[in-house]
């Protein structure tokens, strides 16, 4: 879901993956993941806690050749594509809709993930999907295969040395969604602090634009 407000990161995080090592200056959030219970096979999902808060890049270094021709594999199909330099990082987070969370509620059972741009997708664009997270229900369509990102676990600044290991990604799909979500005032806590003493404005969600679907590679 996109947002704006999000909770401002340090400026600077090493960061190692499956297809590199990274250097980036962290710009401040403006993306929250949060389960979601997809065509009914998780009815659970909206009661997880397990949220991921999205930092785009404000720059990263060094500009690494990545593999072209990588098949991702997910219940939606087969994918071709060329893997290209990371611009976002998804960051394990505690939200609430009353209060800003305290950090012992930060989800320790998952792990930050590296997104990295894609060229070339090729592979179905599924539509009627429903969706129903903490926030709403709604139906969405995959909207441009082309703006997709795929997300690697990733050991950043050294905590996580097994990561880089870990076969399970997420394939994150730009989507339309089929009813307006409005706008939704969120409470954030992760390692970069609670949202509101970051911001004087409160944080907030407005539309659900990606969907992240757990996949692999071979």
């Amino acid at each position: 879901m996109r947002g704006a407000n999000l909770p401002q990161p340090k400026p600077m995080v090493t960061l190692q993956d499956v297809f590199g090592s990274y250097t980036a200056i962290l710009d401040r959030g403006h993306r929250l993941c949060a389960p979601t219970n997809k065509n009914g096979e998780d009815p659970i999902a909206p009661t997880r806690p397990q949220h991921l808060t999205g930092y785009d890049f404000v720059s990263v270094a060094p500009n690494l050749v990545e593999p072209d021709n990588v098949q991702v594999d997910n219940q939606f199909g087969t994918y071709t594509v060329d893997v290209r330099n990371p611009v976002r990082l998804l960051v394990p987070s505690a939200k609430s809709l009353v209060a800003p969370p305290p950090p012992a509620q930060i989800p320790t059972d998952i792990r930050h993930f590296l997104c990295h741009n894609l060229v070339g997708v090729q592979g179905p664009t599924p539509a009627g999907i429903t969706v129903e997270s903490q926030f709403a229900a709604n139906v969405v369509a995959v909207a441009n295969l082309g703006a997709a990102k795929l997300c690697a676990p990733v050991n950043k600044n050294n905590l996580d040395p097994t990561a880089p290991a870990d076969p399970n990604f997420l394939l994150c799909f730009h989507t339309t969604e089929q009813t307006g979500f409005g706008t939704l005032n969120v409470f954030i806590t992760n390692q970069f602090g609670p949202s509101t003493t970051q911001f004087t404005g409160q944080p907030f969600i407005t539309q659900y634009d990606e969907l992240c679907v757990p996949s692999t590679l071979h």
